[in-house]
């Protein structure tokens, strides 16, 4: 059994009742005194998870942890059967100077987040760890095998040192939306090799990216997807909703596009990257719908970043690497790298996230009984695939033309009926989901429907009928012939 270090351990025990719903994990309701629960490779399924009596993350995360309680991932391999959904102020981080521990999900299983007065919920699904309302993530691993699947999912939420790998086609490595606040991902690798797969996707208002590395390095693959969209009332449009990018010390590699900046077709919707101090190259910059805007802030380069290793998984900057002392300090930077390094370790910050140590020139040590010190390992990621000539890819991609029709809400007040059309030729799902605030807290419910001639229909059932508007989101996930894009509309309660 794997036990835990008692520093630190606070000593409150609460007896928290869980929820049980048939085919899901559910997510029970807050503890009202802050605690440390322990997550352990060989943890039990059930239990308080106390420091020697750790469990498994799916009891920490979705059943036990709320409010400002704190989760202690021990290094090791887990298999995530449901999507880990961490809410409240609860903080899931692996221990310090210690190796992540790698939480691995295949796209498979749903987690239901209950609504406070217990009628339903959100339900996830196809994602390894979501962070909702003021969660925090750090020190982890965070693999995803299934496709058109997310390994983290930030909702307005704020992620350090952590390394994010989907190896699907169409998935994501990282998924960023607005939420409580506005997301933060810093010190971390986002990392996609699937085909037609994205490092990181975005329909936030505005993702801040400090010392990133964001790689995709399969055929069609994106390092950063900037998605914007525009808002529609069953009666009118009031107006465009953008989809904004502030990305400084930030690596972005992808085979099709370092950046793609994606537009739906609703007039006035933009999509936006602001940088400064990172590496990236212009002419992989793509604009999908014709609306995307870059706002290139100064300082920025487009040389190789030459790592260390990067087909073994090691992106620490090599001797000579132009990112070294080439990125600048800022409030949202953290205070150190990947390896626990200090930022900045030289002159300046260095780009991406690890800082540049050179080797110590030291004569010879005398010989010694002992065990040499530890060193840091470097991140294990699959080995990038090389882009074929002539393979769909390595030229624009079509636009799958997605349009969502007025959505219908039935007479429960809670079923909502969802059409929508793509152009010719376009195969495979698409996923919807519906968003509406009820009870003070945003609610979200997804559906996952195959593509039929040229047509896709839904029904998305809200946990309540206390609801006056809900928000409509239909996303393509993109193909080796079409590119990936969204399309939103919102419905009102009539008489709401």
């Amino acid at each position: 059994m794997t036990l835990f270090s008692a520093s630190g351990a606070r000593c409150a025990r609460l007896f928290i009742a869980s929820v049980t719903l048939v085919g899901a994990t559910a997510i029970a309701a807050p503890s009202a005194v802050a605690r440390q629960l322990f997550v352990a490779p060989d943890g039990a399924p059930s239990g308080s998870c106390e420091q020697y009596a750790p469990c498994t993350p799916e009891q920490a995360i979705n059943v036990q942890a709320r409010g400002t309680d704190e989760v202690v991932v021990a290094p090791g391999s887990y298999t995530v059967t449901a999507p880990l959904v961490a809410r409240d102020a609860v903080a899931v981080h692996g221990l310090s100077a210690q190796p992540r521990p790698t939480l691995t999900n295949d796209g498979t299983g749903s987690t239901t987040v209950p609504t406070p007065n217990g009628s339903g919920g959100s339900i996830y699904q196809s994602r390894t760890l979501a962070l909702t309302d003021q969660a925090t993530a750090s020190h982890l691993t965070l693999f995803q095998t299934g496709q058109n699947a997310f390994a983290l999912e930030l909702d307005g939420t704020t992620a350090t040192d952590v390394s994010v790998i989907a190896t699907g086609n169409y998935a994501r490595a990282v998924l960023a939306n607005d939420g409580a606040g506005q997301p933060l991902l810093r010190d971390a690798v986002a990392f996609a090799n699937g085909g037609a797969a994205s490092a990181i996707e975005t329909l936030a208002t505005n993702l801040r990216l400090r010392n990133v590395l964001a790689v995709a390095p399969y055929v069609s693959g994106d390092a950063l997807d900037i998605e914007g969209g525009g808002w529609c009332y069953s009666f009118s449009c009031p107006g465009a909703v953008p989809s904004a990018v502030d990305a400084k010390n930030t690596i972005l590699r992808g085979a099709l596009a370092d950046v793609a900046l994606t537009t739906s077709g609703y007039p006035g919707s933009y999509a936006k990257l602001s940088i400064d101090h990172s590496n990236f190259r212009p002419t992989k910059v793509v604009a999908p719908g014709g609306n995307g805007l870059l706002d290139d802030r100064g300082a920025n380069q487009s040389a190789d970043p030459q790592f260390v290793n990067s087909q073994a998984g090691d992106y620490r900057p090599a001797a000579g690497s132009p990112t070294i002392d080439a990125g600048t300090a800022d409030p949202d930077n953290a205070a150190v790298d990947m390896d626990g390094n200090p930022h900045p370790s030289g002159v300046a910050v260095d780009i991406g996230p690890y800082e540049y140590i050179p080797a110590a020139a030291t004569p010879t040590p005398a010989p010694t009984t002992s065990a040499p010190a530890p060193t840091s390992a470097p991140i294990t990621l699959p080995p990038p695939v090389p882009t074929v000539s002539g393979v769909p890819g390595s030229r624009p991609l079509a636009s799958p033309r997605l349009t969502v029709t007025r959505p219908v809400v039935a007479r429960d007040r809670r079923t909502i009926t969802i059409d929508g059309r793509v152009a010719a030729g376009v195969s495979g799902r698409v996923t919807v989901t519906a968003s509406a605030r009820i009870g003070g807290r945003l609610r979200t419910v997804r559906g996952s429907v195959p593509v039929r001639r040229q047509r896709f229909n839904v029904r998305l059932k809200l946990p309540s009928r206390a609801w006056t508007t809900a928000k409509v989101t239909a996303r393509y996930a993109g193909s080796s012939t079409h590119r990936a894009t969204a399309a939103t509309r919102t419905v009102r309660q009539r008489g709401r």
